[in-house]
């Protein structure tokens, strides 16, 4: 590439050493770099991308790729980038305010779902402990079925509190990949149904809300942005129904594009509502604590994505918002998934707590492996210099060392290979996990652990 010196200055580095480099060799990784680069391929092509800069800190920019011809008849890329980092701070602030305002009801909404899908689990487990305490007889039909009311009680409560951590966390800067507008708001419906459910119960009214989703294309796009704006349009719309009434969602592809309208049976806006419902800080509902930026906010992220958005509305027969993309015209492959078989291995599981040690390695011994445990970082290590080990399993968080240093402690006698499990997988900076070659995300399902270990020691897959 030949570089101005903004653009030098932007990303770190001088002008003579980007000279014949690609700048898509800058693209941040915690994007869509297949699709993102399929996409540029296009005569022309506008959008937000991440940069790495050189010294490896992310740089949201806004580019415009367009295709010139040079005198000589040779085709030229010209890029222009523009740094958007403080529109992106100042977006980021915004959505958090928000986030903050609502986080409150939604974990009242989580915690009366959990509450729900746990009451079947400890009845069932109270009542079987009773009756084998006795030593009365149980059939086995009823104990596989208590069994499976269990695992799913307990593997839906999992789901729900991941959806509140994802809502929840400080949004980390990445790029756009791969979204389907499906996924997205059956994941915000999961989130936020039970809490609207629950203040309609409280209220005396019921809101009736109907999904169709219809075959759609993949947009590029954050998801978690997405998810923002829609749950604003959300929000109106059951604000729209004070007595109740129908909210009806439909995904589709239309004419090449994926669009999603968001109808609601509510009281409807004037031409004039309509006029403006998109204007900052504009709000029929000041007197409920509205502050009028979401509408506001979910059209600039519609728009920053090459999307439209409209409104259609009569007084008193409700209100549609119509949200419209343009498609990914090449998905990369997605590999297919497997549970590969393992040649038995030396396993040093590592935790604190008896209770997930002992399923851990249960677990990993009911796969045929050999496992020597550890209820501390300090006994770990003096096992691990007696005995023969072919990978590490730990926890992160445990008392007096934690799970990067046993990682960091472990790869300076043996070069072995560490599986970490944690909580906060999302928010483990990859610069602190040098040392741990695979990170799975707690709570983990023997299904990930196996797939962990394939990936932390391939060489020891059995061939299919």
């Amino acid at each position: 590439i030949f570089a101005n010196r903004a653009f030098a200055e932007m990303v770190g580095a001088s002008s003579e050493a980007l000279r014949g480099r690609r700048w898509t060799e800058m693209l941040a990784t915690s994007q869509d770099v297949a699709v993102l680069t399929s996409q540029m391929r296009q005569p022309s092509w506008q959008g937000e991308v991440l940069l790495i800069t050189r010294g490896g800190d992310p740089r949201p920019v806004l580019v415009s790729l367009s295709t010139a011809a040079a005198p000589d008849g040779e085709v030229q890329r010209i890029a222009v980038f523009r740094d958007v980092s403080r529109e992106h701070e100042l977006r980021f602030r915004l959505i958090r305010e928000q986030k903050f305002r609502t986080l409150g009801s939604l974990a009242a909404g989580v915690a009366h779902n959990i509450n729900n899908r746990l009451t079947p689990v400890l009845g069932w487990t109270e009542m079987l402990l009773e009756r084998l305490a006795s030593d009365e007889a149980i059939d086995g039909d009823e104990l596989v079925h208590a069994l499976r009311v269990i695992n799913q009680g307990a593997s839906d409560s999992v789901e729900t509190v991941r959806r509140l951590q994802e809502y929840s966390r400080p949004a980390r800067v990445r790029g756009p990949e791969g979204v389907q507008l499906r996924d997205v708001l059956e994941q915000l419906l999961a989130l936020t149904r039970p809490q609207w459910d629950n203040e309609a119960a409280r209220r005396g009214i019921r809101y009736e809300i109907d999904l169709k989703a219809e075959p759609a294309p993949p947009i590029l796009a954050v998801a978690s942005e997405i998810r923002e704006a829609l749950l604003n349009i959300l929000e109106n719309a059951l604000a729209a129904m004070p007595s109740g009434g129908r909210l009806t969602l439909h995904v589709r592809g239309e004419d090449d594009r994926a669009v999603v309208s968001i109808a609601d049976t509510g009281r409807g806006m004037s031409p004039e509502v309509q006029r403006l419902a998109f204007e900052p800080f504009f709000t029929t509902r000041s007197s409920e604590g509205g502050s009028g930026l979401g509408l506001s906010l979910a059209q600039e992220i519609v728009h920053r994505y090459r999307g439209s958005i409209g409104v259609s509305s009569r007084e008193g027969a409700g209100t549609i918002f119509t949200l419209s993309f343009p498609p990914i015209t090449v998905e990369a492959a997605r590999p297919a998934t497997f549970l590969p078989s393992l040649e038995p291995l030396r396993i040093l599981a590592v935790e604190d707590d008896p209770e997930v040690l002992d399923v851990v390695r249960a677990m990993l011994a009911a796969s045929g492996h050999t496992v020597t445990s550890a209820a501390s970082g300090r006994e770990a290590l003096e096992l691990f210099e007696r005995e023969p080990v072919d990978v590490v399993v730990t926890d992160l968080g445990m008392p007096g060392m934690t799970g990067l240093t046993l990682a960091e402690e472990v790869k300076r006698r043996r070069p072995v290979p560490v599986v970490l499990l944690t909580g906060w997988a999302d928010e483990l900076d990859s610069a602190h996990a040098r040392h741990v070659d695979v990170l799975l995300a707690k709570p983990v399902t023997r299904e990930r652990l196996i797939g962990g270990l394939a990936k932390a020691v391939p060489a020891r897959i059995r061939p299919a």
